[in-house]
């Protein structure tokens, strides 16, 4: 059984004195976003039990700038096959420096953990899948996990997502992600620092505040699929309540609302019973879990032309 203890700080640009209920918000999703990130782990590197982990605030500083300062511990033990080979790189990734940025590769999950949380608070408010900052950061992170691991970027990704396919874990990380920036969006989007790494203004201001009466809908999940068939059941520009229903075989059975997103028209897939196209699917938050519930039609292929290979 090992034991390490690894730094992470946490630095908030604002002016004047943050309110406390903000510095509890932030230090109580701080405490639960790593604990996410540190479950983990395992799964990053394989033979790796971590059997206890802690935060603990070594410093707070509530003046301007806001400072949070903490030591992580971690108790975790190998399986005995190959306790020679992978305490080397854990030792390498929790005590060398990651680029010039972070400290431990612990910061670089944690860090991946929040944006994975705020890119879907983002989704949630637009009701869309969308490119966002918080996404482009949450790529850049796996990228550099990969780099430290023995995974690649899509098996890490893959790993993230079974993570949080439990709606109560999806429901916990994008709340807890949005606390975690607020202090700098009550300090008017103010840009803070994790470990060096700068969090810009612009990064914050998309970021949704968190809410104190969040609603289901502020949880639900938008799923892009590219490039696949989609089977349309019923088409009546008439019936502007109900709208048109489809089916994607190859994701789900279910027979789902289908709309078409702009700036993409009904009139270029009217008529088709079967097309190809780029989509995402809404999973709604419910009591029993996520459940499939519209699909968005974001891009429709051309048909191909059946004199071709006659």
């Amino acid at each position: 059984m090992l034991t390490t203890k690894m730094p992470l700080s946490i630095i908030y640009e604002t002016e004047g004195v943050t309110p406390v209920s903000e510095v509890i918000n932030a230090l109580t999703a701080t405490d639960i976003l790593l604990k996410q990130a540190i479950e983990l782990l395992p799964s990053l590197y394989e033979g790796l039990e971590v059997t206890e982990c802690s935060l603990n605030v070594l410093s707070l500083t509530q003046q301007s700038p806001l400072k949070e300062l903490f030591i992580v511990s971690l108790i975790y033990t190998f399986q005995e096959d190959l306790e020679r080979e992978i305490p080397k790189l854990i030792e390498t990734c929790f005590k060398t420096e990651i680029g010039e940025d972070y400290d431990t590769i612990l910061t670089v999950l944690f860090m991946t953990v929040v944006f994975y949380g705020t890119g879907l608070a983002i989704d949630a408010i637009k009701r869309v899948s969308s490119s966002s900052l918080s996404k482009a950061k949450y790529e850049e992170l796996v990228r550099l996990l990969a780099a430290h691991s023995h995974k690649t970027p899509d098996e890490i990704k893959k790993i993230i997502n079974a993570k949080f396919s439990n709606s109560n874990a999806t429901k916990k990380v994008i709340s807890n992600a949005k606390k975690l920036f607020s202090p700098s969006k009550h300090g008017n989007d103010a840009p803070l620092h994790i470990d060096r790494a700068l969090i810009s203004e612009d990064v914050v201001r998309e970021i949704p505040f968190a809410g104190d009466r969040e609603k289901d809908s502020d949880f639900d999940r938008f799923e892009p699929y590219d490039n696949v068939e989609i089977q349309i059941h019923a088409m009546d520009l008439d019936k502007s309540a109900t709208g048109w229903a489809a089916v994607i075989p190859s994701i789900i059975e279910k027979r789902m609302k289908l709309r078409v997103m702009p700036p993409l028209t009904p009139q270029e897939v009217w008529g088709a019973s079967k097309i190809r196209g780029d989509v995402v699917i809404v999973e709604k938050f419910t009591a029993n879990g996520y459940q499939p519930n519209e699909i968005q039609l974001i891009k429709a292929y051309p048909a191909p032309d059946p004199r071709e290979g006659a």
